[in-house]
């Protein structure tokens, strides 16, 4: 399968909604892979003052300092913003951790947990403080525009890092459709 053009696959707004269903942020977030602005969007609409940038308009997170001191985004996954990476998420994870933000949430493939190469690595090195698992699949599109009606098979997942977290990992879950207006159960 052909990836979309820079990774670019809009977060729904109820999948940031239920992050916040979980999480509360203290102070500003910086969405570093703002794309088009559709989580930023979401965020704004909850009341969060929101920094947004994205490497299509010259802000490349992996060569920025923090903007904020909490940060939520998707990250692209098999993408850089300049050619194919496939470890371009776990590069812009250890690229923020590095700089200490207060709080990190990151959009991921739920799969993302289950590395012997992060666990020994960016997970040994920054223990992820909670999982939020989505407990049924949505859909993001590339571009943003659905191109048939078959049923998601991704499985996604919050990671939050947290300064304040002590302990393993809490493993949880988020529903994506108790957060849809268009599509309630």
């Amino acid at each position: 399968m052909t990836r979309a053009d820079r990774d670019y696959y809009p977060t729904p707004a109820p999948a940031t909604r239920a992050l916040l269903s979980r999480e509360a942020f203290d102070g500003p977030i910086w969405e570093p892979c703002a794309g088009g602005g559709h989580m930023a969007d979401a965020l704004r609409a909850a009341g969060y003052m929101v920094t947004a940038t994205d490497i299509a308009t010259g802000d490349d997170v992996l060569s920025m300092p923090l903007r904020e001191f909490n940060i939520v985004t998707n990250p692209p996954y098999g993408h850089n913003g300049h050619k194919p990476d496939r470890r371009a998420a776990e590069r812009i994870a250890a690229h923020l951790l590095r700089q200490e933000p207060r709080k990190l949430a990151l959009l991921l493939p739920f799969q993302w947990f289950c590395s012997t190469t992060r666990a020994q690595g960016l997970f040994a090195n920054w223990p992820v403080s909670r999982v939020w698992a989505f407990a049924d699949r949505f859909a993001m599109w590339p571009e943003g525009k659905a191109r048939n009606s078959s049923k998601p098979t991704a499985n996604s997942a919050w990671f939050v890092w947290d300064r304040q977290h002590r302990g393993p990992t809490a493993l949880g879950h988020v529903f994506f459709g108790e957060h849809d207006d268009d599509h309630q159960d």
